[in-house]
Formats: structure tokens, sequence, C-alpha cells
């Protein structure tokens, strides 16, 4: 098949559409298939992917890092006027979504579309007033709504989000089709890592992913005044919340049981994962969680806040403890696993069968039976 994927967020960025997107397009070009992905393009970032189209864009102010693609010179694309495209996947409904949509319409060609992320719940960090912020949601779904329900079929990563979708407007055919990961074993000398960073003689907790107010990470860092010297947080990546964090962490005075990484190469990163303990999340924006994947596949149990999908998946799966929104709580939940050896195997040994279901060539086959379908 040739399959044309748009992307409003794409590299250089680091998050889970652009996870999903390359895994997919990796496993769909290993089985034959000729996959395009057209996003906007990033003064930081050059594709090497002869396969991959950038097109001029703006930075999006409230959040820097992403860019709003500029498509008009794209509806003359002699790429795509040429190339007999069988379907076209849309991951974001921004400017460059609203292009595939408008290009599939145009050529009658079948879409389908991601349902990645609960728009309307990033309203809360964009409008402080709480009249607004109300408005701000309905005005998300209302456009969320008109986009996925121009495609031909909606895909979404779990039931839960199924649910809400529904309960919002989303009328069209929805199947649900997590994102795969590629099932690697991960080994590692927890010990000598340990030793490596000085670490020896402490439990480590880790929370990996963009540093931003919607994942949270102020309640991860406040429930730190709980837990009892020996027990550190490695906080790493980077993103637009950090200085305040950091900050929060001097203010607070916990900088001696917490400490931020910046980015990391992929290296350096598993190397962290490896002399990790536990695998820390309080995000509510978040459709999946690739991450806690990535997590499992490194061998952490978990400690989530209570929260739509993730605490599910948490509990569904029994590989972590959930915790209700309260500092204490949540601490009390890292000292129990960091104690209880029996509970902390019994959870990880449950890891196997779950990363199982999530496997990257198993979830590949599922989307190509939805791209056949829409197709057909």
């Amino acid at each position: 098949m040739k399959i044309a994927m748009f992307t409003d967020s794409y590299e250089p960025q680091i998050n889970g559409v652009v996870t999903s997107i390359n895994n997919f397009t990796s496993e769909l070009r290993k089985m034959g298939h000729e996959v395009h992905i057209f996003a906007p393009k990033d003064p930081k970032y050059k594709p090497k992917d002869r396969f991959v189209h950038c097109f001029d864009s703006l930075q999006f102010k409230p959040y820097p890092e992403y860019r709003i693609g500029l498509t008009h010179s794209f509806l003359i694309n002699s790429l795509f006027n040429k190339t007999d495209f069988d379907v076209i996947h849309v991951h974001t409904p921004f400017t460059l979504g609203i292009t595939g949509l408008l290009l599939a319409k145009s050529k009658r060609i079948p879409i389908i579309g991601t349902f990645h992320t609960l728009i309307s719940e990033y309203t809360k960090y964009l409008v402080k007033i709480e009249k607004l912020e109300e408005i701000g949601k309905k005005t998300a779904w209302a456009f969320t709504s008109w986009f996925y329900n121009n495609c031909d079929i909606i895909i979404v990563p779990t039931k839960e989000i199924k649910r809400v979708a529904i309960k919002n407007g989303l009328k069209k055919p929805i199947k649900i089709l997590p994102t795969g990961i590629r099932l690697t074993r991960k080994k590692y000398d927890k010990r000598r890592l340990k030793k490596k960073y000085k670490l020896d003689d402490k439990t480590v907790l880790l929370h990996v992913g963009r540093v931003c107010k919607e994942k949270n990470i102020d309640f991860i860092i406040k429930s730190m005044k709980y837990v009892p010297e020996g027990i550190i947080l490695i906080i790493t990546s980077d993103g637009p919340a950090k200085k305040e964090l950091e900050k929060m962490v001097k203010e607070e005075a916990l900088s001696e049981k917490v400490v931020f990484t910046g980015y990391l190469s992929n290296k350096k990163l598993d190397e962290i994962y490896g002399l990790s303990d536990i695998f820390l999340m309080a995000s509510e924006t978040d459709t999946q969680g690739l991450v806690l994947l990535e997590a499992l596949q490194h061998g952490l149990p978990l400690v989530v806040t209570k929260a739509p999908v993730i605490s599910d998946f948490v509990k569904k799966n029994k590989v972590g403890l959930v915790s209700r929104r309260n500092h204490k709580e949540f601490a009390d939940k890292i000292i129990k696993l960091s104690k209880d050896k029996r509970l902390y195997n019994q959870l990880l040994k449950n890891k196997d069968k779950t990363l199982e279901t999530y496997d990257i060539k198993r979830c590949t086959k599922e989307l190509l039976k939805i791209y056949h379908m829409a197709t057909s």
C-alpha cells in the first residue's frame, strides 16, 4: 500500500504522537509498504528520510517546541499529485491534519484519523479563568468532533478513550488500537550502574517525559517531602516548566532528593532506566502513556495517580500501584513498593504478558486490517 501520514507534531519533538508514527512507519516499511510523512518544518531538524516532507511553519508561542505548519503551497505539490496514495492517515487535527483531510475529500482517498490527544484537557493550562476554561473545553470538543467525524474510521488507543470520544460527539466507526513497541530484552547490572552514578545506597525513582505543566510533575515533587532519606527522584528530559520546577525544588528544600538531568542520549537514558527502581507518572492528559510500556520493558514497576487511562492500564495489568491525588498517599505507595520485595517482584511478573499485547508487529498487522477495511 501507499500511505500518506499527516502530523502537526514530528521530530525533533519527542512525544507519543512522534513515537507512534515512527514505530508504525518502520514496521509498515519492513512489510513492504510505502509510507510518506507530511509534517511542519523545524529549523533544528533536517530529515534524512526522503519520504519525510516538511513544510514552512511558525512557532506556536504557548508551546515553543510545537510548530504551526503553513500548507498552502502543498495543495499543488507535484509529489502528491503524481503518487496514487491508497489511504491518508491523519494523526493531529491542526493545519497539517486539516490539509490531509481536505486532500482526502478532494481526491476521494479513504482517510483514517488517530485520536492521540485529549485536547480539551489542555485548556486549563492555556486559560486561567475558570469560566473561560469550561468554554474552552466545549470549543475544543466541538472542533475535535468535527475533525474526526470527517474521517472514515477513527482509531483510539483504549476503551476509556473510546467511551470519552463517543460521549463528546464522535460518531464515525471507532477502532481500538494502541501504539506498539519493539520488544527487546533489557538486561542491566543495576549494582554496577548505581555505583557508576554514586547512587549505591539509594532507591531511585524515575520520571521520563517532557517537562511541562500537563505532566503534573509538580505533584510528584511535592510528594517527595513525605518519603524518607535514601529515596531520590530523577527527572529526565526538558521542557517549558523545568525552570519553575527547579525553583520549586529549592523552595521546598528538596535538592538532596530531586535531580534534573535535561535531555539524555538514548544510551544515557537506558543507563538511567537500568539503575532505577520505580517509575512514576501523574499525567491526566495522556491517552495511552507509551512511556509506561518503556518503563515495564526496562523492568520497573509503576506508581501512578488515579486518572483516566493511566490508572486503568496499571490496575488492569497489575503492574503497579495507583494513588489518589494526595501527596502523602502517593509517597506511601512509593515507600510500600520500595520496602515490600514480594509485592515488587509479583508486579514485575505480570510485565511480560502485558508487553506482548503491545508488540509493534501485532499492532501493525491490526493497523493494516483497518486500512484495508477503509479501502474496500
